[in-house]
């Protein structure tokens, strides 16, 4: 029986340059299609995750932040003007009240009242008239003491002249059920000509204040200027 030979390889020829290229440029295609894949969901994922945290998403502790503004605001620092100060109590205010969940938080709430306290016992010290305008700008939020940033507000317009304004503040105090804005509402009127009206809010004021000799000699002073009736 003849020897059986081993079947002989089909000879193949070598792939030529083009075709080399090809399978080099498919290879590249397909990784620069990954990297371009990859890189879009990283950029996509960036700009959600900082829209998230625009937002406050990403805060565990928001009143953590506004804890921290309180301690800088309340301690104050030597080298800060009064406007700068009360600059930082009232982003600590805003910090606890930033939205209305913070707002429902008592921590937060208890945060804002003392920052809004310590801007008024600033203010009622304060002589630049930068500090006073600033005083002027004492958020009022309601359900955290607004009768007392109002109260702030009238007593640095009183000191700042601006009798217009003053007008309006006062009234809205006065629906806070806070008297003195009868006594500023009444010096804004007196201050602009307006007797009738001045007499009326003094009045008003010496029924919660009897004994201020201040608000009596206004009102003499009133009597006196108005014209007869």
């Amino acid at each position: 029986m003849p020897p059986v030979s081993e079947p002989e390889d089909p000879k193949t020829d070598p792939p030529s340059l083009f075709e080399t290229a090809m399978a080099k440029m498919r290879g590249m295609n397909r990784r620069y299609l990954a990297y371009f894949i990859v890189g879009g969901v990283v950029v996509d994922v960036a700009i959600v995750a900082l829209g998230l945290w625009w937002l406050g998403v990403f805060d565990p502790n928001p009143s953590a932040a506004a804890r921290d503004s309180l301690s800088a605001c309340v301690q104050g620092s030597p080298t800060q003007d009064g406007a700068t100060m009360i600059e930082t109590c009232q982003d600590t205010v805003a910090r606890a009240t930033q939205s209305p969940e913070a707002r429902r938080d008592p921590a937060n709430t208890d945060i804002a009242e003392q920052a809004l306290r310590q801007i008024q016992v600033i203010c009622r010290v304060a002589l630049e008239r930068t500090a006073l305008t600033r005083c002027v700008e004492t958020p009022v939020i309601e359900g955290i003491v607004p009768d007392l940033a109002l109260r702030t507000r009238v007593e640095a317009l009183l000191r700042l002249g601006d009798h217009a304004r003053l007008r309006d503040e006062a009234g809205r105090l006065i629906r806070y059920g806070d008297g003195f804005g009868y006594l500023a509402r009444g010096l804004a009127h007196h201050q602009t000509g307006d007797y009738a009206s001045a007499l009326a809010d003094y009045r008003e004021a010496l029924k919660r204040f009897p004994d201020d000799p201040t608000l009596l000699d206004n009102l003499a002073r009133a009597e006196v200027s108005a014209p007869p009736s």
